[in-house]
């Protein structure tokens, strides 16, 4: 996955290269973008970078986790490649920290995405 918090998107590339590489593979099955930026931009670039990924066979599906339905409306509305799965925080014993809303799986679902 994208680090939480990947500050550099310059770098993004080399992270991947990195990571199938202590994996001993040459693709992985799901790629995820873990906590999307805040900046718009960003989120938008790292995506377009994970789309790379896909089309060159590196990653067979992408996935977001912990974003809420503006986000996940905001990706739909940029990317070629839409993630195929979510996932959100979901802690049981601390109800409070979780991202996981009904509104969130109903999206998901209605747009061809596990949850």
């Amino acid at each position: 996955s994208i680090p939480k918090g990947l500050t550099d998107i310059a770098h993004a590339a080399d992270v991947f290269a990195f990571q199938l590489g202590q994996l001993g593979t040459d693709y992985v099955d799901l790629y995820m973008l873990h906590t999307p930026p805040q900046d718009p931009a960003q989120l938008q670039a790292l995506w377009q970078i994970m789309e790379r990924f896909y089309e060159e066979g590196r990653a067979k599906a992408l996935g977001v986790s912990n974003c809420d339905v503006k986000e996940l409306q905001f990706i739909l509305g940029f990317a070629r490649i839409p993630p195929a799965y979510v996932q959100n925080l979901f802690k049981i014993y601390k109800p409070g920290e979780q991202i996981f809303t009904d509104d969130v799986v109903e999206f998901a679902h209605a747009n061809q995405m596990v949850f």
